[in-house]
């Protein structure tokens, strides 16, 4: 049987992936890399190790693959990747644009995807996890496309160049950072800004104990931006009043205080060592280690 084109599909069986570090010259080709192929010390080996599945994806400039079996292996495969102690890349693929308009949401740089994807939750969201409980995530990773679609019919998306090393994991902004930013809802806090609280105090406890590179915070569900970044910056913005500008380096507030910048929100901080910006908790440190291993 052939398609339109005259080209006859490939059988959807794991054969139809080829071994190589090659990135895939034909649009409707995927190719698959595994890791025993890749150059030692590179991203994937040494790093991801055991963690990382049988075989990486590679897209590079071309459209996804027209043999929908093949694409939904691979899918089914990067959604399993964990990124650290309790997050996987599957809950930070989910897009409501994707799903509406019938769009795909898969990175061209999976190594990078994943390694901007694992400092962002072994950096920030497992020690607010540890400290407040259940993190819910709305959004994650965007690939370029998907973001551009957003953007261009007003669909809450900046644009691209605004969210290269942000939402768009895969991608380095125009400094050379590489980063990313997840959009977060934690139910506790949730309900402390829905009872009266101040959302400052998350964003101050934030700025106090995490190596954060940016925070947005929001009106529903008190979400809020947060994004790391291999050269942080430590910005707060806010769209819920005060809005606009919260701090930066070089304002008086921008200096790590005491602790009494977030009085209310103690009380919801879970009897847990909180983590020292720059450092890792033990458990962090362990997952690293398999890492490396």
């Amino acid at each position: 049987m052939v398609d339109a084109a005259g080209i006859e599909p490939a059988t959807p069986t794991m054969s139809t992936f080829s071994l190589g570090t090659e990135a895939p010259t034909h649009p409707e080709k995927i190719q698959a890399v595994s890791p025993a192929n890749l150059p030692r010390g590179s991203t994937l080996v040494g790093q991801l190790g055991p963690v990382w599945s049988p075989f990486v994806a590679t897209f590079g400039n071309a459209r996804p693959p027209s043999d929908k079996c093949a694409l939904y292996a691979w899918l089914e495969d990067f959604g399993r990747v964990r990124l650290s102690t309790n997050f996987f890349m599957r809950e930070f693929l989910h897009s409501e644009i994707a799903q509406t308009y019938g769009l795909l949401n898969v990175p061209s740089d999976p190594s990078l995807c994943i390694e901007a994807g694992r400092q962002l939750c072994t950096i920030l969201l497992e020690p607010l996890q540890e400290a407040f409980g259940r993190i819910s995530i709305r959004s994650g990773y965007r690939s370029p496309s998907l973001n551009a679609f957003g953007n261009e019919r007003g669909l809450n998306c900046a644009k691209n160049e605004a969210n290269f090393a942000g939402h768009i994991w895969d991608a380095s902004d125009s400094e050379g950072r590489i980063g990313a930013t997840a959009t977060i809802v934690i139910p506790v806090f949730a309900d402390f800004v829905a009872n009266g609280g101040d959302w400052q105090e998350m964003a101050w406890w934030v700025h106090d104990h995490l190596d954060y590179c940016s925070l947005c915070f929001f009106s529903n569900l008190a979400a809020f931006n947060i994004t790391w970044s291999d050269k942080p910056q430590r910005t707060i913005r806010s769209y819920v009043y005060p809005k606009g500008l919260l701090t930066k380096p070089g304002l008086p507030n921008h200096e790590r205080a005491a602790g009494d910048r977030y009085p209310g929100l103690a009380s919801l901080v879970r009897n847990r060592p909180l983590v020292p910006p720059g450092h890792a908790t033990a458990e962090s440190e362990e997952f690293a280690r398999d890492f490396r291993r």
